[in-house]
């Protein structure tokens, strides 16, 4: 295959688990598992993300910001389109007007008051964002001087974020700065941690995710079990 590099094996308690390195996103890659290692050739399908494709529309808004063409297959993001059934959620920290899938909102209001009656109160800092939100905050970056490389560390491309979806939240709590990394010092991290999931609500970006993006103890997203 031609985005492969190399193949090694390893040997684990006499099970040989195969690594091919490739040539889309510079990572190992598990290929297969097996009780004897045989030395060969091996050769796997597709790549793990060469399925995913851009919309031309989204494709068209990376072009215009210069993301790179891979985007798509190296991200290790999913495509996420926009929500296009929302409601409103209580205010903001900002006193702005979010927004989240209704789905999301049922779920988010179950948990913010069991968390409530635990003595915590979470908070919403940002929701629902469409695809063209997303253009306009990277091309504000941008124009501050900012290098693509890095804000894609922290922002994804458009098209890419789980704001799309209208099930993400950006989480806080009183006396704990916005989107910082402090966030996981609080009482509010603690307690997600421990009941989030009861709620469908899973930490997407911990510390050295697998996409690459900056850790974010305070972003979570819903999914329906």
């Amino acid at each position: 295959m031609k985005y492969m590099s190399s193949i090694l094996a390893k040997k684990y308690n006499k099970i040989a688990i195969l690594y091919y390195d490739c040539k889309i996103c510079d990572e190992k890659h598990a290929l297969a598992y097996t009780p004897k290692f045989k030395r060969g050739i091996y050769r796997v399908p597709s790549h793990p993300m060469s399925k995913q494709k851009t919309p031309p529309e989204i494709q068209a808004i990376h072009d215009e910001l210069g993301i790179p063409a891979h985007y798509a297959s190296s991200c290790g993001l999913d495509f996420q389109p926009d929500c296009q059934s929302l409601v409103a959620t209580e205010l903001d920290v900002f006193g702005r007007q979010p927004y989240l899938s209704e789905s999301a909102f049922i779920a988010w209001q179950e948990m913010q008051k069991a968390a409530s009656e635990d003595g915590i109160e979470l908070q919403i800092v940002s929701a629902f964002r469409s695809a063209d939100y997303q253009k306009n905050l990277l091309q504000r970056k941008l124009e501050a001087g900012q290098c693509l490389e890095d804000i894609l560390k922290v922002n994804a491309a458009p098209g890419f974020s789980e704001h799309h979806s209208g099930c993400a939240l950006d989480i806080t709590t009183p006396d704990f700065k916005p989107l910082e990394e402090v966030f996981e010092n609080s009482p509010a991290f603690i307690w997600l941690c421990e009941h989030g999931k009861q709620y469908g609500f899973s930490m997407s970006f911990p510390k050295q995710n697998d996409a690459g993006i900056a850790y974010e103890p305070w972003h979570w997203k819903y999914a329906a079990d």
